[in-house]
């Protein structure tokens, strides 16, 4: 199974789709990640150092890498470490080896500067399987790492985070009493994470304020929605997409059904708060409204531009392509959803209305380690058809409005219903 993601998050997946673009994105529903594909290769081991053996140690196998690798590299520092932890460290009697392991991989890939090329320990792959299945124990929010710093992405609807007043591009710097400043992503999101009915202490700091504010929260059980349809003006059908997750196609599919069979002639596409999902489902959902043939994304995978062999429409779509188009965007828009919105406002100069997008532009592959280990590693860059960069800084809206967070009313929506209708 390979699957290619641009979310954020973050973790492991079910092998039934073949890609997957995560943001962000860890997600506390909390996660994202998925596949195999790319085989994996230990580092090679050279001959001993002139003035010592090298020698695995006692207990440890599997030492040799697999095939030759590109290039050879001393690892003998790495074994004579490994041997004097063994033998001088004063808790050795109460080592964990199994976890040395994984932290040194965390260590080699913390070494990238990449946050989203992540190791998985066998927890974090069973949270994941939780989160990705739609319902799972959390606060509802999903957040990235951006500078450094566990940002929000977006909160999801209806759950504690949402309700306890989280926004999007708040910073989250401290879980209880502990700092999230220069820890993984994975650390902060196993903070947060907890039975349902127990409570968890943020500290956010939000754009505007001088210090941090604290959000005393519930966790409970979340259940993710998929995708919702309104006829919010007579002639219009509004469309909220929250999610790119394999639960959310047949919903999809059920609702742009409704909408086509309906023949209204405008639609409000919602994007906001989207933190993305499948790859695949990026192009599915695009299909409905591009001309056949039409470019999704293209791809560098190190070696130049290109547009891979199912980033495009097939030869049957456009369902929506002769329809009046408004997306709605927002900080929380990102990776998947962001691939959509630019294949739109490329192909259709759909306009966006809201505030830039979050800027996801690179895609991830997660391969199975061992059965219950994976690792998420990021493998390209995406771009919108016209060959536009959104990594770092996102889509720039055509009508930017920000909603009042005090006021109940919807401008951005009110903004696409009012164009629409003249």
């Amino acid at each position: 199974m390979q699957l290619r993601l641009t979310f954020h998050n973050p973790f492991k997946d079910k092998p039934t789709l073949s890609k997957i673009a995560l943001v962000i994105s860890a997600i506390i529903i909390f996660g994202v990640g998925i596949g195999l594909g790319i085989s994996y290769q230990k580092s090679r081991i050279p001959g001993p150092r002139p003035y010592e053996p090298v020698m695995s140690p006692v207990g440890v196998s599997n030492t040799e890498p697999p095939a030759a690798l590109h290039q050879e590299t001393d690892f003998s520092i790495f074994w004579d470490t490994w041997k004097m932890v063994q033998e001088k460290y004063v808790g050795r009697s109460k080592l964990n080896y199994q976890k040395m392991v994984y932290g040194a991989i965390e260590g080699m890939l913390g070494s990238l500067d990449d946050p989203y090329t992540t190791f998985f320990d066998p927890e974090e792959n069973e949270q994941f399987q939780e989160e990705i299945s739609g319902k799972f124990q959390g606060i509802g929010v999903e957040l990235a790492l951006k500078n450094g710093i566990p940002t929000v992405i977006a909160p999801i609807e209806n759950t504690p985070a949402y309700h306890a007043g989280i926004k999007s591009k708040d910073q989250i710097v401290a879980v209880g009493s502990t700092s999230t400043i220069g820890i993984s992503l994975e650390q902060t999101i196993g903070m947060i994470r907890g039975p349902e009915g127990t409570m968890v202490t943020l500290s956010v700091l939000r754009e505007g304020w001088t210090e941090p504010k604290k959000f005393e929260i519930q966790r409970a059980i979340i259940k993710i929605l998929g995708v919702s349809l309104e006829y919010p003006a007579p002639d219009t059908a509004y469309l909220k997409i929250r999610n790119f997750y394999e639960a959310t196609a047949t919903d999809f599919r059920t609702k742009a059904l409704e909408v086509m069979i309906s023949g209204k002639k405008n639609i409000i596409l919602d994007l906001r708060s989207n933190p993305g999902g499948y790859v695949d489902l990026a192009v599915q959902f695009s299909s409905w409204f591009l001309p056949p043939h039409s470019t999704v994304l293209q791809e560098d995978r190190g070696n130049g531009m290109f547009v891979c062999d199912d980033c495009s429409v097939g030869p049957i779509g456009g369902v929506f392509k002769d329809k009046n188009i408004i997306i709605l965007v927002d900080g929380g828009t990102a990776s998947a959803s962001e691939i959509m919105a630019g294949a739109l406002k490329d192909h259709l100069n759909a306009k966006l209305i809201g505030e830039q997008t979050f800027g996801k532009g690179s895609a991830q592959e997660v391969h199975d380690i061992t059965s219950q280990a994976s690792l998420k590693v990021t493998i390209a860059k995406w771009f919108t058809p016209n060959g536009t960069n959104i990594d770092g800084t996102g889509l720039k809206p055509d009508i930017e409005i920000k909603n009042d967070p005090d006021s109940s009313e919807d401008a951005q929506l009110k903004k696409a219903i009012e164009i629409l209708s003249q």
